[in-house]
């Protein structure tokens, strides 16, 4: 059965073919198709058949032999596309969604996803590269399964944009089967609300803010200062924030990456009043920032600001995009400078030594892209087996329950994929002085190492006479002999990201006996106090909104709701939560119709998600 668009709102559009498409549209490929194939005498071609589907009976895939198979010539090189234009009706935030699969090979065979402008036109045997053409889905490979691919995409009114779906393959290897395509849908969805100055969320000193700059666009902005890689002219994908200058004047602000691989900011100057829609080109340009300082030579792909001198009390706006108009998740601060302008960031808990996290599971999870900052202090540039210094880290302290052999593994997510990422490690045994004693000696360069490896075949981490873990077989040279510890020790592990790929990993303790962890001890510092997984159901929302998130160690917590000014406009405060899945159901009737922010505070930190209320 064939999944239906749930916006039943939507009439669907159906036009001939080779036509340009009005928005909402769908293609299942069981009737005449609308898109327009580009094959040539490549050897793998695009086809619409019936060797495999994902509903019904036929889909588009590649085949080497006519569309008998699901096949292709590993062999022979081909670069082939299929594409169709489409119309926005509004201005809106428009969603792509399909089912493909693609086994292929990493880096060589895979399936590219295409929005460009309607002067870029494929050729068979030529790759899509072009100024004016942006690739929404990068290697789509290693599935043999169904999966759904998604991208939010942020059109102007009446704008015609060109969708391309490419396979390419070169002639040495690969795992069948090539790419398959299935259920293409495109509707309206909901973009960040922040698209606009106008709009911008207002920011509380020393409090940090999660945001995302999913479907947004170049909409009444000022000109793009030359710091920001904005590789594709028409494309800007930025969103933006507010606060009003303290008496200090000066300031620091940084953009932290989250799933967005490297954020930048650019910082702007208003008026007494906050500026009105349709006027962002009259925000005067104060600084902007790409990459802040790192480790060695590598530089840091957070952004950070310092701004002096800014006029107290007035309104400022701080645009945040992507390099190179990338997406993603990232967390925003702003600080007062102070008068001096020597305040500084908190440490980043994780990512910096002194906050390191305490080993609270025998298993880690980090999700794509991975920890991709050393955080805000460079904890050791040198020495010891890397080579690199701290180039991306996530730290761990680690307390001892009974004498035996440390192990662990560090498994990264595309490990499987035969070109898996570069992660490499530290530990060093806590010495009496503590934690922040033993920071110190690490930047020194005096610490006790117990355990270190620095090499880049991936899967790495410490077992029986320095093999590789059973589980994870071919990487000996990545791998050290167990540690031996004794009750009471405590160790710092840092795991280190070496190639910043965008894979993330796993941190696996269980071949480690049980009992010789001592997990998340009673009086560690919770600092890993909440994960961010905030979640609004319904949004948008009438009469009542269902707010759901995890606490990783018991904590307080308070949520609120923020109007667009800034103000809160309703409250709800729980001075203690255990470990676990929390919900909590608000009553919004007597909030009126419009755009609301969510923040829920855990400590010093904040999540934020927007919420519509109809």
């Amino acid at each position: 059965m064939k999944r239906r668009l749930l916006f039943i709102l939507f009439v669907f559009v159906t036009s001939c073919i080779r036509a340009q498409q009005v928005l909402p549209f769908q293609e299942d490929f069981e009737g005449t198709s609308v898109f327009n194939i580009v094959n040539s005498t490549q050897t793998n071609k695009w086809v619409i058949g019936s060797a495999t589907n994902n509903g019904g009976s036929k889909s588009m895939y590649i085949s080497d032999n006519g569309g008998t198979s699901n096949n292709y010539n590993v062999n022979q090189p081909s670069v082939v596309h299929f594409y169709c234009d489409f119309v926005a009706p509004f201005t809106s935030c428009f969603q792509i969604d399909f089912d493909w699969k693609c086994m292929g090979q990493n880096n060589y065979d895979a399936l590219r996803v295409y929005k460009t402008t309607t002067s870029v036109t494929p050729i068979a045997g030529q790759s899509v590269y072009q100024n004016d053409s942006v690739e929404l889905l990068q290697l789509n490979y290693n599935s043999g399964t169904y999966q759904i691919a998604s991208s939010p995409v942020s059109l102007y009114a009446n704008e015609t944009f060109r969708l391309i779906f490419s396979w390419q393959n070169d002639n040495s290897q690969g795992a069948q089967p090539p790419a398959s395509i299935d259920n293409i849908f495109i509707y309206q969805s909901f973009g960040a609300l922040n698209d606009q100055p106008c709009n911008a969320v207002p920011l509380t000193f020393g409090v940090p803010v999660s945001g995302d700059n999913y479907c947004t666009a170049k909409f009444d902005e000022p000109t793009v200062p030359t710091c920001i890689n904005n590789f594709y002219e028409y494309e800007m994908n930025s969103v933006w924030y507010s606060f009003i200058a303290p008496a200090s004047g000066n300031v620091k602000i940084r953009a932290l990456s989250g799933s967005m691989i490297d954020p930048e900011m650019d910082l702007f100057m208003g008026t007494t009043n906050p500026v009105v829609c349709d006027s962002g080109q009259t925000l005067t340009y104060v600084a902007c920032n790409s990459n802040a300082p790192g480790c060695l030579t590598i530089t840091s792909p957070y952004s950070l600001i310092n701004a002096n001198n800014l006029v107290a009390g007035l309104y400022y706006y701080v645009r945040v995009d992507g390099s190179n108009n990338s997406t993603g998740t990232f967390e925003i601060e702003v600080i007062d400078g102070g008068v001096s302008g020597s305040n500084s960031f908190n440490p980043i808990p994780g990512s910096d030594c002194v906050v390191a996290f305490p080993l609270c599971s025998d298993s880690i999870y980090i999700p794509d892209p991975g920890f991709l900052s050393h955080g805000m202090i460079c904890d050791f540039d040198s020495g010891y087996c890397v080579g690199s210094g701290e180039r991306a880290s996530r730290w761990y302290e680690i307390t001892i329950a009974n004498a035996g052999e440390l192990m662990f593994d560090i498994v990264p997510n595309n490990y499987l994929s035969g070109f898996g990422a570069d992660y490499d490690f530290v530990v060093w045994k806590i010495g009496p002085g503590g934690l922040v004693n033993t920071c110190n000696q690490i930047q020194s360069g005096s610490a006790t190492v117990a355990s270190c490896n620095y090499n880049a075949a991936g899967t790495t981490g410490c077992y029986t006479n320095g093999f590789s873990s059973p589980g994870y077989p071919g990487t000996i040279a990545s791998y050290e002999p167990p540690i031996n510890v004794l009750p009471g020790e405590r160790y710092l592990l840092s795991v280190l990201n070496f190639s910043l790929s965008g894979s993330g990993c796993r941190i696996i303790f269980t071949n480690t006996a049980p009992g010789v962890i001592d997990f998340c001890p009673t009086g560690v510092n919770d600092i890993e106090s909440f994960t961010n997984n905030l979640t609004l159901s319904p949004n948008p929302a009438n009469g009542v909104v269902t707010i759901s998130y995890y606490l990783q160690l018991e904590a307080s917590t308070e949520i609120s709701f923020v109007n667009v000014l800034g103000q809160p406009v309703l409250k709800s405060v729980f001075d203690f939560q255990p470990t676990g899945s929390h919900t909590s159901t608000h009553d919004i009737s007597k909030l009126g119709k419009g755009i609301y922010f969510v923040s829920l505070k855990v400590k010093e930190h904040s999540i934020v998600k927007k919420l519509i209320i109809f």
